[in-house]
């Protein structure tokens, strides 16, 4: 809950390496999934990005840490992060 409510960003990239550690099956399945999941979701937050209302995105805290999390792809897409 600390690192959740501190926005620590780098222990759920670190649990999630762990993962692969202590599985390396289910880390496959579960980076699969996270990935699919991210590519669909990234269309829906885009559009509601470029809609110029105001917008409230709810993700999991396992979809922002990773190459493939959703920080990273808004980052690459040119949005600025800013934790509040």
């Amino acid at each position: 809950a600390y690192a959740w409510a501190n926005g620590d960003i780098d222990y759920f990239e670190e649990k999630y390496l762990e993962l692969q550690d202590k599985s390396e099956i289910l880390y496959k399945a579960f980076h699969r999934m996270k990935s699919d999941r991210n590519a669909h979701m990234i269309n829906k937050i885009f559009y509601h990005l470029k809609s110029k209302r105001p917008t409230m995105l709810l993700v999991g805290a396992s979809q922002l840490p990773g190459e493939e999390g959703l920080l990273k792809i808004l980052k690459s897409k040119g949005f600025t992060i800013k934790q509040l």
